[in-house]
C-alpha cells in the first residue's frame, strides 16, 4: 500500500496505470525449472525400474532434464534472459511431448505402446499450462493450438485410415473424448488468465484512485485527506504507546507576493522545492504533506517538543538558505504543538494553528511553540 508519507511525482500518477502485467518472478520460474528437472529424472527412474522405458526416452529424458536444469542456472546468472529461457522451455517440452507420442504409436509395441501413448496424453496439458504461465496470452494460445493440431491431426488420420493399434478397439471415440478434454484444458487456462488479468487491472485501478485521492498533484506529497488519516492514526498510536507526538504547521511567508511578482509558475516551483527541502531533512518516521495553499503540515511521532523545535528550526534555515529559480530568498513561519492529555485532532491542530499565527504576527521567518491548551 502507498505510504501516507511517500512522495509521488505528479507525472507518475498517469504513467503508473499503463504498466502491463509483470513477467512471472524470476525466482518462481527458477523453482519451476528445478522441479521440472527433478520430474524428468524421476520419470526416467520409475519407467526404467518398471521396464517400460522406451529406447528414445532412455536418452531424451536425461537430455530434457539437463536442459531444464541448465535453464534454471542460466536464469540465476542472467535474469535478463528470462523471456528466451521461458520460450525455449515451452517449445522444447511441447515438441518433446508431440514427438514421443507419435514415436510410441508408430514404433512401440504391445503393452509398452499403450503405456507410452496414454501417459504422454496425460502430460500434454502440462505443456499447455506451461505456455500460459510463461508466455503472453496470444503466444500461449498459439503454442497450444500448434501442439493440439500436431497431436490430433495425425491421430485423426490414423483413425480414419484404419491404422489404429490393436489395443484401441474404439480409437476414434477415444480420440474424440481426449481432444475435447484437451480443448477444455486450454479454454480453462485462458479463462483463468483473463480473470487474473481483470483482477490485476481492478486492483491497479483501485490503487491509482487511492493514490490520486490522497496525493497533492503539484508537489507529490500527501494531501489534506491523507494527512488527516495519518494524524488520526498517529494520535491513536501515541496514546497506546505513551510516546510523544509533535505536529507543526509551516506557512510560506509572503507567498502571494511571489505569485504577483514572479508569476504562478514560480510560485508552483517554490511549493515543490520547499516540499523537497523538507523531505531531505526529515527522518524516515517523520512525515510532511501539503495542508492547503501555501501551508504544509509536519507530523513527528515519538518526538519531544524540544527535539521537534530543533528540527523545525533546521527546516526553517534550510528553506531560507535554499536557492530558488526565481532568484529571491524564501522564508517560512512555523507553528509547533505537542499532543496533550486527551487531545483530539481538532484540539491539537488548534494549538498548532495558534502557534503559527503568533509566528507570523511576530515578524515571520520564525518558529513558535504552543505548549498550553486553547479554550
Amino acid at each position: 500500500m502507498h505510504s501516507p508519507w511517500s512522495a509521488t511525482p505528479a507525472d507518475t500518477l498517469s504513467a503508473a496505470g499503463t504498466q502491463a502485467l509483470a513477467q512471472p518472478h524470476t525466482r518462481l520460474i527458477q523453482a519451476l525449472l528445478y522441479a521440472g528437472a527433478l520430474v524428468f529424472a524421476l520419470v526416467w527412474w520409475v519407467e526404467s525400474q518398471a521396464g517400460v522405458l522406451t529406447p528414445w526416452d532412455f536418452w531424451l529424458l536425461p537430455v530434457m532434464g539437463c536442459g531444464v536444469f541448465a535453464s534454471a542456472l542460466l536464469l540465476h546468472w542472467r535474469p535478463a534472459s528470462q523471456p528466451w529461457v521461458m520460450l525455449g522451455n515451452v517449445a522444447c517440452l511441447n515438441l518433446y511431448l508431440v514427438a514421443t507420442l507419435h514415436a510410441s504409436l508408430h514404433f512401440g509395441t504391445g503393452a509398452l505402446q499403450w503405456f507410452q501413448f496414454s501417459t504422454v496424453l496425460y502430460w500434454v496439458p502440462l505443456g499447455y499450462g506451461l505456455a500460459f504461465v510463461c508466455l503472453g496470452t496470444r503466444a500461449a494460445l498459439g503454442v497450444s493450438a500448434i501442439t493440439f493440431s500436431a497431436l490430433f491431426g495425425p491421430l485423426t488420420w490414423v483413425a480414419m485410415a484404419g491404422r489404429a493399434p490393436p489395443w484401441a478397439s474404439s480409437f476414434g471415440a477415444f480420440l474424440a473424448v481426449i481432444a475435447m478434454a484437451h480443448g477444455m484444458y486450454v479454454l480453462l487456462l485462458l479463462a483463468v488468465v483473463r480473470l487474473r488479468a481483470g483482477q490485476a487491472r481492478a486492483e491497479e485501478s483501485a490503487r491509482l484512485l487511492h493514490l490520486v485521492a490522497t496525493t497533492d498533484t503539484l508537489t507529490g506529497l500527501p494531501n489534506r485527506r491523507a494527512l488527516n488519516a495519518a494524524l488520526q492514526s498517529g494520535i491513536a498510536s501515541a496514546r497506546q504507546s505513551g510516546q510523544p507526538l509533535a505536529v507543526a504547521l509551516i506557512d510560506i511567508d509572503h507567498f502571494k507576493a511571489i505569485n504577483d511578482t514572479h508569476g504562478h509558475a514560480a510560485g508552483d516551483d517554490v511549493l515543490r522545492q520547499i516540499g523537497q527541502v523538507m523531505q531531505a531533512e526529515l527522518r524516515r518516521t517523520d512525515g510532511v504533506g501539503r495542508w492547503g495553499g501555501e501551508e504544509f503540515l509536519l507530523c513527528l511521532p515519538g518526538t519531544s517538543i524540544s527535539a521537534a523545535a530543533d528540527l523545525a528550526e533546521r527546516l526553517r534555515l534550510a528553506v531560507q538558505l535554499h536557492e530558488f529559480p526565481h532568484g529571491q530568498p524564501v522564508t517560512v513561519s512555523i507553528g509547533l504543538a505537542q499532543l496533550l492529555g486527551e487531545d483530539d485532532l481538532e484540539q491539537l491542530l488548534q494549538r498548532t494553528d495558534r502557534a503559527l499565527y503568533r509566528a507570523k504576527a511576530q515578524g515571520r521567518n520564525r518558529t513558535e511553540i504552543q505548549t498550553i491548551g486553547v479554550a
